[in-house]
């Protein structure tokens, strides 16, 4: 979501995420092109799209929590600051369009 990886990025020969379900080639590209038109409506919310992804997933019934990962402490930061954004029904179900 903060951008580290784009349609070109290639994960090292013997990286652990190969073995991942997020990083085989087929899903690894239709996940860039929904953080691509998240990133569209992030322009329109004046969100980033890490807070935009917490609290859509906050909204949804089955979800008490979200573990977000942080490798710095800025990344820590900015999740707790999707705290104070709240989405409209419309965002929410633009993202969910996006999602499905």
């Amino acid at each position: 979501l903060g951008g580290k990886y784009t349609r070109d990025f290639k994960l090292p020969e013997k990286d652990w995420r190969r073995r991942c379900g997020a990083f085989d080639p087929d899903a690894y590209q239709k996940n860039i092109e929904i953080v691509e038109k998240l990133k569209a409506l992030e322009k329109n919310t004046k969100e980033s799209t890490v807070h935009l992804a917490i609290q859509w997933l906050l909204s949804r019934p089955a979800v008490g929590s979200v573990i977000a990962g942080a490798k710095r402490i800025y990344h820590v930061e900015q999740n707790a600051q999707a705290e104070s954004v709240e989405l409209t029904a419309d965002e929410i179900s633009r993202i969910d369009a996006l999602a499905h």
